[in-house]
């Protein structure tokens, strides 16, 4: 029988011996699932995905999860893989998660979702009245 293992964190720096080290770590230990935490991910993707391509780490055996952060987002991933194109091998299949906010949790105890939930049509009269937008202003959405 396979036992489950729940995790094992593993540290690296920016530099290529490092990721080369992590990499083997995992790949050597079995771990299919790889949830990259990274701190410069610009510098740092491109390196991991070196590495996963030398490891056979990129052959859709693995999975792959990155968390949406103002750091790693659609644009900075569309940038690395234009320059990058082992980044778009890496990350294809690739699970990019956003953090849930709070009031997604519970909208009944999130004031800013209660307090724009309770706007009437007066707090839109007020706003149309403070800043008129007509129809065929180019504001007017």
């Amino acid at each position: 029988t396979t036992a489950l293992r729940s995790y094992v964190p593993i540290e690296f720096g920016n530099t290529m011996q490092d990721v080369d080290r992590a990499l083997a770590s995992a790949r050597r230990d079995d771990f299919r699932t790889i949830v990259l935490i990274l701190h410069d991910p610009e510098t740092e993707l491109p390196l991991i995905a070196q590495s996963a391509e030398r490891y056979g780490l990129n052959n859709g055996d693995y999975f792959w999860v990155l968390p949406e952060t103002a750091k790693i987002n659609r644009d900075l991933l569309d940038s690395l893989i234009l320059q990058h194109p082992l980044v778009g091998k890496l990350i294809s299949g690739a699970a990019l998660i956003r953090p849930m906010e709070g009031f997604h949790a519970n909208l009944n105890e999130d004031s800013f979702y209660l307090s724009w939930q309770s706007q009437s049509t007066n707090v839109v009269d007020l706003l149309n009245k403070m800043n008129p937008v007509g129809v065929t202003d180019p504001q007017f959405h």
